[in-house]
């Protein structure tokens, strides 16, 4: 069972960093560090944040994503939320911030992430993938 998923791709400037399964506060550094390393990347002017297979949010999972938008505005780049799940757009609207997040619902989802079994692949007691990370550079 994944629990986690993130995959980074990085094209003409622009990068797309694609979350699934839980975002919560055992990944929530976890992607501000792989998005904060994305925005600072040279030549990067754009993150997007594919949230359309996110299962489940919680508030440091938000606050993550909190940290990466004001991290943009402090270097003159843009971060979009692409097609939130369910269960992202429900936290953005309980906790009033829908409006400060540029939303977009457009764009096709990103490929599946495909498990990789590998003695660097975090795993919990049961010996399931905890979280899968891939990057496409």
């Amino acid at each position: 069972m994944l629990r986690f998923g993130m995959e980074l791709d990085l094209r003409d400037g622009d990068a797309v960093l694609a979350l699934a399964g839980e975002v919560d506060v055992a990944v929530a550094d976890m992607i501000f560090e792989r998005g904060s390393a994305s925005l600072l990347g040279p030549d990067r002017s754009s993150l997007v944040i594919d949230m359309s297979r996110v299962t489940f949010m919680d508030a440091a999972g938000l606050g993550g994503l909190i940290r990466l938008r004001n991290l943009a505005g402090d270097v003159g780049a843009t971060l979009t939320i692409r097609r939130p799940s369910r269960a992202a757009r429900r936290l953005f609207e309980l906790t009033r911030l829908t409006a400060s997040f540029a939303v977009s619902p457009l764009g096709t989802a990103s490929r599946p992430l495909t498990e990789v079994r590998t003695s660097a692949t975090p795993k919990d007691e049961e010996g399931d993938v905890v979280a899968w990370i891939a990057s496409a550079d």
